[in-house]
C-alpha cells in the first residue's frame, strides 16, 4: 500500500528530522488543542466565576486574559529568544513553571473554599500564566519556522487545528458531564477534575514538542541591549519595513472586527427573537464547518499561498458581517431568520479558520529568518493589544447600537482587504525588496 503523499520525506525535503517535527508537532498541537476546549474562557472559566461573583467586570475578562495575554509578553523576550543557538531548553524551563501554575489552581480550586479566595486563585492563574505561555509561545512558532519549510506551515497549522477539534469532542463531552445539573462531583471539585486532566494535556504536550529536534542557529542578538534596546530595534523595524507594518495594521482590523462576533446572537435574539436552543445548534454548526475549513485551508495553504489564503478569509469575513448589515433592513420571520443566521455562523466559522491558518503562516514567512523573534514578539503584541479592545465593545453598542458596530466591522475588514490585497505579499514565493526596504 503506498504511504501517505505528503512531502515529508528526507529525499524530498532535504532534512531527515521533517518528518518526525512535524508529527509531533500536530501532537502537541491537538493536546493543547484539548486545552483550549476544557477551559474555555466563555463557557467554563465565565461559568466557575458566575458561581463566585456577579460582578460585571469580573466576568468579562477570562476571555481578553485567555486570548490576549500570552501575546502582551513576547515582544519582551524576543531579545533573549534571538541571541540564543537553541531555545528548546529555555522552552523546557518555562513548561516546568506553566505547570507549575497549573498545579497551583488545581490544588486552589479543590482546597479553598471561600469564594473571594477562588476568585483570586482563578485570576491570578489567569494574569500569570499567558503571560508566561507568551515567551513559549515565541519559542513554538521560532522553532517551527527553523524546522518547518514555508510552504508546509500552513498544512502544519491546519492538521493541529483539525485533528486537535476532532479529538476536543471528547474534551466536550467531558465539560458537560462535569458541569450537568447532576455532576459526579460536587462545586468546586467538578472545576478541579477539569483543571486536572488539561493540566495532563499540557504535561504531554510539552513532553512532545520538548522531543522535537531542533537545529542549531547562528544567535543574531538584538543591536540594543536590555528592555530600551529591544523598543528601539521594534521602532526601527516598523519603520523601516514597509511590508511587515502593512501585514500587521491589515491582520489588526481584522481581527477588531472578528472580536465583535460574540454578540451576534446576542443581536439576532433582540432583533428577530430567536429562541435559546438557537445558540446551541449554530455551536454545532461552527464545530463542524470549522472543521471542515481547517482542514481546506491546509490544502488551500500547499496550492495557492499563505497571502491568498488570507485574502479568502478576509472575503468570508466581509461576506458574514455583510449579512449581519443587511439583517437590519430586511423582514424576516423567526424561522426564516434562524435559518438566515445558520448561514451567518457557518460563514463566520470558515472566516475564523482561514484567518488563522493564512495570517499565522503569513506571520512566520515575512520576517528574515535571522530577525524572526523579534518580528513574531512585535507583531505578536500588537495584536495581543488589539485583543483587548474586546472589553470595550460593549461600551461601542451603547454609543452606536448593535448595526453601527457591525458596519464598523464591515469598514474595518475591507480596510484589511485593501492593505492585504495591495501591500502584502509572501517574501518566501517572491520577494521586493527594493519596495520593502525602500524610501517612502
Amino acid at each position: 500500500m503506498r504511504r501517505f503523499a505528503l512531502p515529508l520525506s528526507a529525499a524530498s525535503s532535504g532534512d531527515p528530522n521533517l518528518r518526525w517535527n512535524f508529527s509531533l508537532g500536530v501532537l502537541n498541537g491537538v493536546m493543547f488543542r484539548q486545552v483550549d476546549s476544557l477551559v474555555h474562557p466563555s463557557l467554563v472559566l465565565v461559568v466557575l466565576l458566575s458561581q463566585l461573583t456577579d460582578n460585571p467586570i469580573i466576568l468579562g475578562m477570562p476571555m481578553a486574559l485567555w486570548s490576549g495575554g500570552d501575546m502582551l509578553s513576547q515582544l519582551l523576550a524576543s531579545g533573549y529568544i534571538q541571541r540564543r543557538a537553541r531555545i528548546l531548553p529555555v522552552y523546557r524551563g518555562a513548561s516546568v513553571a506553566r505547570i507549575g501554575l497549573w498545579i497551583g489552581l488545581v490544588a486552589g480550586t479543590l482546597f479553598i473554599r471561600d469564594p473571594a479566595w477562588l476568585v483570586v486563585n482563578l485570576l491570578f492563574f489567569l494574569v500569570a500564566y499567558p503571560l508566561l505561555s507568551g515567551v513559549t509561545s515565541l519559542i513554538f512558532y521560532e522553532i517551527v519556522g527553523k524546522t518547518i519549510p514555508p510552504h508546509l506551515r500552513g498544512l502544519l497549522f491546519s492538521w493541529r487545528q483539525a485533528l486537535g477539534g476532532v479529538v476536543a469532542l471528547g474534551a466536550g463531552w467531558l465539560v458537560n458531564r462535569a458541569l450537568a445539573e447532576d455532576p459526579p462531583l460536587p462545586f468546586p471539585t467538578n472545576f478541579a477534575a477539569i483543571f486536572a486532566v488539561a493540566m495532563i494535556c499540557v504535561i504531554i504536550g510539552v513532553l512532545l514538542f520538548s522531543a522535537l529536534r531542533e537545529p542549531v542557529a547562528e544567535p543574531h542578538p538584538p543591536i540594543g541591549r536590555g528592555l530600551r534596546g529591544i523598543f528601539q530595534e521594534a521602532a526601527r523595524t516598523w519603520k523601516a519595513d514597509r511590508l511587515f507594518r502593512h501585514y500587521v495594521l491589515a491582520y489588526a482590523a481584522l481581527m477588531v472586527a472578528g472580536a465583535t462576533a460574540p454578540l451576534i446572537i446576542v443581536y439576532a435574539r433582540n432583533r428577530f427573537g430567536l429562541p435559546l436552543n438557537a445558540a446551541a445548534i449554530y455551536l454545532i454548526a461552527d464545530t463542524v464547518m470549522g472543521l471542515i475549513a481547517v482542514a481546506v485551508s491546509g490544502w488551500l495553504s500547499m496550492r495557492v499561498g499563505s497571502r491568498r489564503l488570507a485574502l479568502i478569509s478576509i472575503w468570508l469575513g466581509l461576506a458574514t458581517f455583510g449579512l449581519i448589515v443587511l439583517s437590519g433592513w430586511l423582514q424576516m420571520d423567526m424561522e426564516v431568520a434562524f435559518l438566515y443566521f445558520l448561514m451567518v455562523f457557518i460563514l463566520l466559522a470558515a472566516h475564523n479558520s482561514t484567518r488563522m491558518i493564512g495570517f499565522m503562516a503569513l506571520n512566520l514567512n515575512i520576517p528574515p529568518p535571522e530577525r524572526r523573534p523579534l518580528y513574531l514578539g512585535l507583531s505578536n503584541t500588537i495584536i495581543g493589544g488589539v485583543a483587548y479592545l474586546s472589553i470595550v465593545q460593549g461600551l461601542v453598542v451603547g454609543v452606536i447600537g448593535y448595526l453601527g458596530l457591525f458596519v464598523l466591522a464591515v469598514g474595518l475588514a475591507g480596510f484589511s482587504l485593501w492593505q492585504t490585497a495591495t501591500y502584502v505579499y509572501d517574501p518566501t514565493e517572491t520577494d521586493i525588496e527594493s519596495w520593502r526596504y525602500g524610501e517612502r
